[in-house]
């Protein structure tokens, strides 16, 4: 176990964090506030919301951790995991600490006749204690994703293999591997792309693009699994009881499912229209109703059987920005949108995220 003491309030000398982000407020409807964060040569690589979606956490490629709040555009907390490169964050359901994926690449052979290995953590970051602990875990790499149990005291991490339960508080690991979660017709899940936490009851969903397996995180063993599809998902989520689902692929269909047997129920959108504006880029349940984000900047809002569409809200963006991916934050009150500034009609690319425009519905 590695500790890393970190001060979260001003602990990064400027010359070592890199260029200070920017934040720039604008107004362009009564009903939305445009928050711009322009991360600069620090390049963010992943970012979560808070669960009340009052606040937005960074992780740059400099290994800079930084808080933010909605409200008023300030950093409210500031960490650094030294030179781990950061993969994935995820918030605890009190948001009062997080967790955050890291990667460190090799530079020595670890033993005679072995080649260089790359070493793999979960960072847990404890905002109050002002610290980041950080555990390593050979089997953590960088496709990996990060999930809370809803009561906060099982973190979830999926590797090559199967999946890992951590215990923040001790650090006890209990590893499932892919052999013991099996699908329906006997297949093992290679590797788990999506995690599902309903707010309500004693289980997981887990799976890949293919099929999802239902956890019984008592007994860690899977109680049921069904089929979704062969297509890629960007998005799963469930209501609140994990009784619906809705999901979004490249197919550029919602569809809504039965949570316990995967049965479609509705689609939402997409199957009519095969215009690339219409792609969704996310989709999630917040409280009783379905927020869907699309590549033609627009939010739009479903009642939760997705058989009626309430509002459309179209997002203040110029045909200078282009466009990456989206996230709607958990409580539905904001989106983020992802992407950078069009030169000349043509992408300014650099590694990671180049600005991040936080946009309230």
């Amino acid at each position: 176990m590695l500790l890393i003491g970190v001060p979260l309030l001003g602990c990064v000398p400027a010359e070592e964090a890199g260029p200070v982000a920017t934040v720039r407020k604008a107004d362009p409807e009564p009903r939305q506030r445009l928050l711009t964060l322009d991360l600069g040569e620090d390049g963010t690589r992943v970012f979560a919301f808070s669960p009340d979606g009052s606040r937005i956490a960074t992780a740059s490629r400099r290994g800079t951790i930084r808080e933010w709040d909605l409200a008023s555009g300030a950093i409210v907390r500031e960490a650094a995991v030294g030179i781990w490169l950061p993969t994935s964050l995820a918030y605890s359901p009190d948001g009062s600490t997080a967790a955050i994926g890291l990667h460190r690449e090799a530079i020595d052979a670890t033993t005679a006749g072995d080649g260089p290995r790359d070493r793999w953590g979960i960072g847990l970051i404890d905002w109050c204690r002002q610290a980041v602990r950080t555990v390593i875990s050979d089997r953590f790499h960088e496709g990996a994703r990060l999930a809370f149990t809803p009561d906060g005291k099982t973190l979830i991490s999926s590797h090559m293999g199967g999946i890992l339960l951590l215990d923040p508080s001790s650090e006890r690991r209990t590893e499932i591997a892919s052999d013991e979660l099996r699908t329906a017709n006997g297949e093992p899940l290679p590797f788990v792309e999506h995690m599902v936490m309903p707010t309500h009851g004693d289980g997981i969903l887990i799976g890949d693009d293919r099929w999802l397996v239902a956890l019984d995180l008592a007994t860690h063993k899977p109680n049921r699994s069904f089929r979704l599809g062969g297509d890629s998902l960007y998005a799963l989520s469930s209501d609140p009881d994990g009784s619906t689902l809705v999901s979004a692929g490249r197919d550029h269909r919602v569809i809504l499912r039965d949570g316990i047997t995967g049965a479609v129920r509705a689609i939402l959108c997409g199957e009519n229209h095969g215009q690339d504006f219409h792609r969704v880029l996310d989709a999630r349940f917040a409280g009783r109703q379905i927020i869907t984000a699309h590549l033609d900047r627009s939010v739009r809002f479903w009642d939760p059987d997705g058989r009626r569409l309430i509002r459309t809200v179209v997002l203040p963006i110029d045909d200078h920005w282009a466009t990456i991916s989206m996230r709607i934050a958990p409580d539905g009150g904001s989106v983020a949108v992802v992407g950078s500034v069009l030169e000349d009609g043509i992408r300014y690319e650099e590694p990671g995220c180049r600005v991040i425009l936080v946009i309230r519905l």
